[in-house]
């Protein structure tokens, strides 16, 4: 049986079967234990996110090994970093649909098996093109499949510490940016390449599949999510202002982390140091998105986002000019911490103006606005750096686009808090033995708020 709770007031309600149980249900019976259990769903995403973003976010380790093996301009190359970083959010839109419809369990189970794959394929690579297939479309496919599921489910286990929890969760790809990067960077020195991407294969497999085991939702399953029915937040003139300032930043996002090293590396700094730089940016990160996490939770989410903007487009600009190692360490200091807030504050924005019933699909959505930005960053700054044989250009775009992004929101209104109406982000779903009450008894004392009955996810 299962019980909802709305406000201290207990609806009793029959536990439906759904596809997706792989095993006999678990009770979670208390708030405390659902309480608990919502920061084993943090750690599961803090790893997660270590795995995925890390891996993402290490690409410019790769970046100068392909650019000398494959005899390729600085453009072509980037194309296999920016492919996965464009999937990634441009798949968010069926991702997000389909951990709503058929749990962020599967969905992440399935996007480690992408990610594996792709890895694998890649380290048999002959051709540029092959990386573009693999590296970049499987592993892209999988990079969205994780981390659309992976932070969207911790957004439906607390209100008062939303922004702490993400925060805390997406931590994790700062740690593992830091991580990765440094152990990519010793394996291709001491296997060479393609060994380095099979054991970063094996890795992110057997991790992402040990957390997608504890990623359970709070809220129920929606049978109809769909990717036409997640259209219709474009009604929303909130969520067209997220959209469009998505669209914009994404355009400078990603370009320090594939430039940064090869950057320093032109300016006489060594290898190991300019390495160590795209190490720093991720600690920073992760400190970052805790942080100011825990201050969003006091000022505002949507403050601190409009900050982390903002903060992210001034570090850029001045990167222009910065040609030592302490300049550019700095450099990617501030620029972690930011870009890391950025990430952070996403999904506890959309669940503060939109609720987290359908988070998955909303945050999905949104992320579709970065899907062009992703993929152009990193080429548009290599063909640029190509063209006027210099990075100002480069890093001036990328800058620009950052801090005029910061200025649109200033035109999404906040919620009012008073006149929300309880939806089911505000039901807990706990197992528990109990009378049978029937789904249309639930409509009837949840105030109509719903037009069917919810799945909901058993616990394994």
């Amino acid at each position: 049986m299962m019980e909802f709770i709305l406000h201290k007031r207990i609806i009793h309600a029959p536990l439906y079967a759904t596809p997706l149980t792989m095993s006999t249900p678990k009770k979670i019976n208390s708030n405390c234990d659902e309480e608990a259990f919502g920061w084993v769903v943090v750690v599961a995403s803090f790893v997660l996110h270590g795995l995925v973003l890390g891996s993402l976010y290490s690409f410019g380790v790769y970046y100068p090994v392909y650019i000398e093996t494959f005899d390729a301009m600085k453009g072509q190359v980037a194309w296999v970093g920016s492919i996965g970083a464009a999937l990634m959010v441009a798949m968010g839109l069926f991702s997000g649909a389909y951990a709503d419809r058929y749990s962020n369990r599967l969905i992440t189970l399935l996007g480690a098996c992408f990610i594996g794959i792709g890895f694998l394929s890649a380290s048999l690579a002959t051709k540029l093109w092959h990386l573009y297939l693999s590296q970049g479309l499987l592993c892209g496919i999988g990079y969205s499949m994780t981390f659309v599921a992976g932070v969207a489910v911790v957004g439906q286990w607390f209100q008062a510490r939303r922004g702490l929890a993400i925060g805390i969760a997406v931590a994790g790809s700062g740690l593992g940016q830091f991580a990765v990067s440094q152990w990519t960077a010793f394996f291709i020195a001491k296997y060479g390449w393609r060994s380095c991407l099979r054991l970063n294969g094996l890795i992110n497999a057997a991790g992402l599949i040990l957390c997608s085991s504890v990623l359970i939702r709070k809220v129920p399953l929606d049978p109809n999510a769909s990717v036409l029915a997640s259209l219709v937040h474009f009604k929303n003139p909130n969520f067209r202002w997220l959209y469009a300032a998505s669209a914009i930043y994404s355009i400078g996002f990603f370009m320090p982390f594939t430039h940064l090293p090869l950057y320093a590396t032109q300016h006489g700094i060594p290898l190991s140091q300019a390495v160590l730089i795209l190490s720093v940016c991720g600690a920073s990160g992760a400190i970052g998105r805790i942080v100011l996490g825990l201050v969003a939770d006091q000022v505002g989410t949507m403050y601190m986002l409009q900050v982390s903007v903002f903060g992210a487009g001034l570090t850029v600009l001045c990167w222009m000019g910065c040609a030592t190692f302490p300049s550019l360490l700095l450099i990617g200091i501030c620029y972690g911490a930011f870009s890391g807030g950025i990430i952070a504050m996403i999904p506890a924005v959309c669940a503060e103006l939109f609720g987290v019933q359908s988070l998955s699909s909303i945050v999905g959505l949104l992320f579709t606005a970065n899907t062009v930005g992703n993929l152009i960053s990193a080429p548009l700054a290599g063909i640029l750096v190509d063209t006027c044989k210099t990075y100002e250009a480069a890093i001036a775009v990328a800058g620009s686009c950052l801090v005029v992004a910061s200025v649109l929101y200033f035109f999404i209104s906040q919620p009012n808090k008073e006149n929300e109406a309880t939806t089911y982000s505000e039901v807990s779903c706990v197992s528990e033995g109990s009378e049978k009450t029937t789904p249309e008894d639930i409509e009837i004392q949840l105030g109509h708020m719903i037009e069917r009955p919810s799945l909901c996810e058993s616990t394994v």
